[in-house]
């Protein structure tokens, strides 16, 4: 289950960083089938988490649709292999996303075929 950010999540410490390949089919009838997803998860405590993910919107979008949703697990049900990072100590969520942000990785481009995530990640 995943909610929508507070402004108090921003001040969450981030302990590790887990890039998770999931498996997924297909989005839209017009896909082929990759059979994975990549997705950033920023491990805050408590069996908690907050996902960065992007994906696409519809079946001709080419700039990706970044979204940050809390979750209240740190691993993925869907989870094939995860990648874990021990963050740099005083880490926040705000100070990843302010990144991302100030280096226009929400604005990412995708192939055509929906294909990019794991270059985004």
């Amino acid at each position: 289950m995943s909610t929508t950010l507070t402004t108090a999540d921003y001040a969450l410490p981030v302990g590790d960083i887990r890039v998770t390949m999931h498996t997924t089919g297909k989005f839209f009838e017009s896909d082929t089938p990759s059979g994975n997803h990549a997705s950033i998860f920023l491990l805050t405590g408590n069996g908690t988490s907050v996902r960065l993910n992007m994906t696409k919107a519809g079946p001709t979008d080419t700039i990706g649709t970044y979204t940050e949703d809390r979750c209240l697990y740190d691993k993925s049900r869907s989870s094939l292999h995860d990648i874990d990072l021990r963050a740099v100590t005083g880490l926040t969520l705000e100070h990843v996303t302010r990144l991302i942000v100030t280096k226009g990785r929400h604005k990412y481009r995708l192939a055509p075929s929906g294909v990019g995530c794991r270059f985004w990640v």
